[in-house]
């Protein structure tokens, strides 16, 4: 990674990060309720790739509990801006939630990517003691919000 670059975890006193970030970096413009949700649970964390100021990049996870089970933590997302790729930050980020799910108590981490993403699949491929499982299966349903 760049050694201008610096890796930090998102909180209220660095949200303005978030807030003037490259509408590039993300799916969809920054909504400020969701932001302070976000910012307001204890269980999502978001590292961020910061060089001179600016948000290039990040890494966001939810941390998962179970009554038989110790914590783990499912990586949601990972985006670096275009003309900061190829330079070792996306792995940094992952390295960097490796450490900061461990330090939290977790014991795996864990992510899914389509099998035909190259360049998550090489990211997540270069990281130290990846477990690969070739085959998974995703399910999902979109809701319509009741309240």
């Amino acid at each position: 990674m760049p050694p201008d670059v610096e890796i930090c975890w998102l909180h209220d006193d660095n949200r303005n990060l978030i807030e003037k970030a490259d509408i590039e970096l993300f799916d969809n413009p920054i909504k400020p309720e969701e932001l302070d949700r976000f910012l307001a649970s204890p269980t999502h964390h978001m590292g961020m790739a910061v060089a001179d100021g600016v948000l290039i990049g990040f890494i966001s996870a939810v941390e998962h509990f179970h009554p038989d089970k110790a914590p783990e933590l499912f990586l949601s997302e990972l985006s670096v801006l275009p003309n900061h790729r190829r330079r070792g930050i996306a792995k940094a980020l992952v390295e960097a939630l490796l450490d900061f799910g461990a330090r939290r108590g977790g014991v795996h981490v864990w992510v899914l990517t389509e099998t035909d993403n190259e360049a998550a699949a090489a990211t997540y491929s270069s990281v130290r003691d990846v477990i690969r499982q070739e085959r998974p299966a995703m399910f999902g349903w979109d809701l319509e919000p009741s309240f």
